[in-house]
């Protein structure tokens, strides 16, 4: 039998007509066009003498300072205003000057505290002014989050300005999830002026459905009746759903009466609920709001389900008038909906909720004590621990400990400590104090350290060495080796570890190399997983390295579950090379848990591809891993060419167990071909009798 390939047609569906992207054999950088990339068949060149990629003025060329501006922007400012100080800075830099400054980013940690919003700042700065050199840098970054975020970015900028340009580059993004993303952005920005094109190229599109909520409210902005007359072609329940929410909202947001109307006319009892739910949720006028529901005349779930629509949104424009209403409804709706807007009222006025909560406690409302008690602890905290003291012990008081505690620790730790050591410390409030106390670190580190031996606390030492080890790896390391426990000593080391090698994989490897063997067979996973995140090739020589010297049996899993971690972080940017080294694994338990890793990865990536890697490889257990994983991918889109890739694998029990879950699928569907399927199977009389009784139910 020939081996089976996962059969995928690429069709690419414009949004109205037909297009197809061909890169083209050359290129005029000067016009703008397409170059060869490993990644996709096109990458975009950007125009040349396009004065919007051009700086204003300020500083240039000097990487390594304006890294260190950004960063010093970020860190002495608050949110708001460093972000619109570091805008500000970055409008003086070049296209050129962005790419230049990523790059002395990229390597940076992902720890750092300001690597993030220093990325984010910038891709945005970048996006604005050459998006297609944006885009063409993301492609091929080794950093997923870096690439996620300036593909979409630029996608998303340049769809604004030429959609059929940016239709082109999403093809040229070869991660199946990404392009999905990415092709989504070209779809919201046609759904502006052309909702009906945009429909129809949702048609090639996985998970669509999420789409029609974008769709519909954008076409309801412009014309709400003409988007409701086309919303009765829609089939799909879910898609349904999602446009019918996005209708709702936009309709009910300019005129909710015409909105009811058209709500109440649904035939359908759910999707006429959800309708009339959506448009009471966009009615702030408490008085207006009141008669359109008392015009409604619901019952049951539909009234309720519409007044807590009304309260959530007549409480954040008039928190006195909502209240007030509330109180004159039935018991059990004021209970109601007094539980589900707890959260949003003592935001807003956290002495008002208290009240509520000490009126109606019931088991909806004990969640939120930790929420009235922080924000409580805000404007009052004498006031705010009064009515803690107040509360009988239970899990509820913990939780409003709790809410104190995270307020108190953002500007005096210390008082944090004490408040919970005064209240007696739980396994509830023992997240508590771990936050607590790294912020004290961050302030004294003399007296974190202080209380932390004072409470000898195993969890609580790890979790506050894991944050030193995020500003000093190695003093931490130090310290742990000073623990006495020397189990504490190697779980306290396996944080340590994480965090060292992805800061200073060099200097973590160093000290590893130091270790006893018990603690480096502890720490291996984590030191690789942190390497691998910032330098594949250096974790992958580091694993050849370990991996010749090693024989004994329990070093040898626990490195096959680190070669499992590499090939999920290469994969990520290289799939093909990191299968390639998967199945050329000496160690044969690696080499299995390998090879499944990057079966997975790479079938989610690119299933076609993927099936041919597959059938190369020799028959064997190795190989059936892979199947296996194949066969679980396409089972439900494609039964008859996952029963053919089951029926290859070389183990009878698997063979036949996978085979059993293909056919108790299939034969729901089509039980005629499941049926002539399973007689052609390489199945023993046994087996075979065993599966066809799955027909005769």
């Amino acid at each position: 039998m020939k081996t089976p390939i996962v059969a995928i047609t690429f069709l690419i569906v414009g949004f109205g007509f037909g297009w197809i992207v061909r890169a083209p054999s050359k290129v005029d950088p000067s016009e703008g066009g397409f170059a060869s990339t490993t990644e996709g068949s096109i990458l975009p060149i950007p125009p040349t003498g396009n004065s919007q990629n051009k700086a204003s003025s300020g500083p240039k060329g000097d990487t390594t300072k304006n890294r260190d501006t950004l960063f010093a922007i970020l860190e002495h400012q608050g949110h708001s205003t460093s972000n619109a100080r570091a805008y500000q800075f970055l409008t003086s830099l070049s296209s050129k000057d962005l790419l230049r400054l990523t790059q002395s980013i990229e390597p940076i940690s992902e720890s750092h505290r300001y690597r993030y919003a220093a990325i984010s700042a910038i891709v945005g700065r970048w996006a604005e002014i050459d998006p297609e050199s944006l885009f063409a840098h993301a492609l091929t970054a080794t950093n997923s989050n870096f690439k996620r975020r300036g593909v979409t970015q630029a996608i998303q900028a340049i769809a604004h300005r030429n959609r059929s340009r940016a239709r082109a580059l999403v093809n040229a993004i070869k991660d199946s999830n990404l392009r999905g993303e990415a092709s989504r952005l070209v779809i919201r920005a046609t759904a502006k002026d052309d909702p009906k094109a945009a429909l129809a190229a949702l048609s090639g599109e996985a998970n669509s459905h999420y789409e029609h909520d974008n769709i519909f409210r954008m076409w309801g902005d412009r014309n709400p009746q003409a988007a409701a007359a086309h919303l009765e072609t829609i089939t799909g329940t879910q898609s349904r759903r999602e446009a019918i929410q996005g209708l709702a909202r936009s309709w009910g947001s300019q005129e909710p009466e015409a909105a009811l109307e058209w709500a109440v006319e649904m035939s359908n009892r759910l999707e006429r609920r959800e309708a009339v739910r959506q448009i009471m949720g966009t009615v702030s006028d408490i008085t207006k709001g009141k008669t359109l529901l008392e015009n409604l005349n619901l019952k049951g779930v539909d009234r309720r389900q519409a007044i807590n629509a009304l309260a959530a949104r007549a409480i954040r424009a008039d928190l006195g008038s909502a209240i007030e209403w509330i109180e004159t409804l039935e018991p059990s709706e004021r209970s109601e909906v007094t539980a589900r807007q707890l959260s949003s009222i003592s935001q807003l006025d956290p002495e008002r909720a208290r009240q509520l909560f000490d009126e109606n406690m019931s088991s909806r409302m004990r969640g939120y004590a930790d929420n009235i008690a922080s924000n409580l602890a805000e404007t009052d905290l004498a006031g705010a621990q009064a009515w803690v003291d107040s509360l009988p012990q239970s899990e509820t008081k913990e939780q409003a400990i709790r809410g104190i505690v995270s307020t108190l620790q953002e500007t005096d730790p210390q008082a944090a400590l004490d408040y919970l050591d005064s209240m007696g410390i739980s396994s509830r409030t023992n997240s508590a104090a771990s936050y607590a106390v790294q912020h004290l670190f961050n302030q004294d580190q003399a007296a974190a350290i202080e209380w932390i031996e004072a409470k000898n606390e195993p969890r609580l030492t790890n979790e506050l060495l894991n944050h030193w080890a995020q500003q000093d790896p190695a003093e931490a390391a130090a310290y742990a080796m000073k623990l006495g426990d020397s189990d504490q000593q190697s779980s306290a080391l396996q944080g340590i570890m994480t965090q060292w090698s992805r800061i200073e994989p060099e200097e973590a490897i160093r000290h590893y190399e130091t270790l006893e063997e018990r603690d480096k067979h502890a720490v291996m996973q984590n030191l690789f997983r942190g390497i691998a995140g910032s330098d594949i090739d250096s974790a992958v020589a580091l694993f050849e390295t370990t991996a010749g010297n090693m024989t004994d049996e329990s070093e040898q899993a626990k490195l096959a579950s680190v070669a499992d971690d590499l090939v999920n972080e290469w994969a990520e940017v290289d799939v093909t090379a990191a299968a390639s080294w998967a199945a050329g694994l000496e160690l044969p338990e690696a080499r299995k848990q390998a090879i499944e890793e990057a079966a997975s990865e790479w079938i989610d990536q690119d299933s076609m591809a993927a099936s041919k890697w597959i059938s190369e490889l020799p028959a064997g257990p190795d190989k059936d891993a892979a199947i296996r994983r194949l066969v679980s991918h396409v089972a439900t889109d494609d039964a008859s060419t996952a029963f053919e890739w089951a029926n290859t694998l070389s183990d009878e029990s698997r063979r036949s167990s996978e085979l059993r879950s293909v056919l108790s699928r299939w034969k729901n569907t089509d039980p005629d071909a499941a049926l002539q399927a399973l007689q052609s199977a390489n199945l023993s009389d046994d087996a075979y009798n065993k599966l066809a009784k799955q027909f005769e139910q």
